[in-house]
């Protein structure tokens, strides 16, 4: 996917109903994976700054909270590493967060690079919220 897709892919899918953003990567933050700089446009930035505190330590996920529409809004970006118990993990987490924010909104925008090895672990999401799939 060449990048001017890949911000007129993003433009149509984060809307006044999305509430936040799961984000998983093949490599870690800190190497700025697709689609980084977009994701930090509609950020204002928390990204590069994140990249920039934590040079010596990538985390394996990162959960990040801003405005968007005027309300709030989060990304929670996880890497893969094949540890599927971790991610479930992390999502049940990412959940209860999540239901705090949302509001009356219930979309999240799932972005990833081979979502269907993901897909069952985020069943957790599908009775409180709509998902919509942006795949890399």
């Amino acid at each position: 996917m060449n990048k001017l897709s890949v911000i007129q892919d993003l433009g149509n899918h984060l809307t006044p109903q999305t509430c936040g953003v799961l984000w998983f990567t093949q490599i870690p933050l800190i190497e700025r994976p697709l689609p980084f700089s977009e994701l930090d446009y509609y950020l204002d930035g928390l990204l590069t700054n994140i990249c920039l505190e934590k040079r010596e330590s990538p985390e394996h996920k990162h959960f990040l909270t801003t405005h968007h529409f005027g309300r709030p809004f989060f990304l929670a970006q996880f890497q893969m590493d094949g540890n599927n118990s971790k991610i479930k993990n992390d999502l049940g987490q990412v959940h209860q967060l999540a239901l705090k924010l949302r509001g009356e909104r219930g979309e999240l925008v799932v972005i990833g690079e081979h979502l269907d090895r993901i897909r069952a672990d985020l069943k957790i999401f599908n009775k409180d919220f709509e998902l919509d799939f942006l795949s890399l």
